[in-house]
């Protein structure tokens, strides 16, 4: 797994495209359980409004905080949950 723990601008090229384009996958989350198996580079909302809480790698967390529908929020996040609501995926990170 990645670290940010100086910032995503310490991120190789390679790491940034990943970054960018969350070509490491992602899980699709419907239930209120706590994923941190994976870095996560972006959480979108779909089905309906989300109220999340993600743990930040770098940055301030949010707690039940909402993402409106088809709304995203950027990370790296170490964790992510669904609290309520629409459904969310979640973007994995992938090492280069």
């Amino acid at each position: 797994m990645a670290s940010f723990e100086k910032g995503i601008h310490t991120a190789t090229v390679q790491e940034g495209s990943n970054l960018q384009f969350g070509l490491g996958g992602f899980d699709y989350i419907t239930d209120t359980t706590a994923l941190s198996d994976f870095v996560y580079v972006a959480v979108q909302a779909v089905g309906g409004d989300a109220v999340v809480t993600l743990t930040s790698e770098i940055g301030d967390s949010l707690t039940s905080h909402t993402i409106p529908e088809e709304g995203w929020r950027f990370g790296p996040f170490s964790s992510v949950q669904r609290v309520s609501g629409g459904n969310i995926i979640a973007y994995r990170y992938v090492e280069a």
